[in-house]
């Protein structure tokens, strides 16, 4: 079971500790809802920042595609082929 969510995205506020030798790459950390550290992204400023908030919006895609995919379930639709898709993403979330 992962840290439930919300997570949040704290940007470059630990770069000069955590990464001394690099301190204009991005380093930020996703922060849960306990203000625990979640996860810590060191990269370069533009693919860093857009993978961390990639990450802290992690627990809110999880939940919404899970309620998409138990939406489509209950309502019957054809088969898609997304419904595939969300299941494999789940179980690669969820470790399922």
């Amino acid at each position: 079971m992962h840290t439930p969510g919300p997570w949040r995205h704290e940007p470059d506020n630990i770069n000069t500790y955590l990464n001394p030798e690099f301190p204009d790459a991005y380093c930020g950390a996703i922060m849960g809802d306990d203000n625990m550290v979640v996860a810590v992204v060191i990269d370069d400023e533009t693919p860093g920042a857009a993978n961390a908030r990639l990450i802290a919006a992690a627990p809110e895609l999880l939940e919404a595609l899970d309620g998409a995919l138990a939406q489509a379930t209950f309502e019957k639709h054809a088969f898609r082929p997304w419904q595939d898709q969300a299941r494999a993403a789940i179980a690669k979330a969820t470790g399922d």
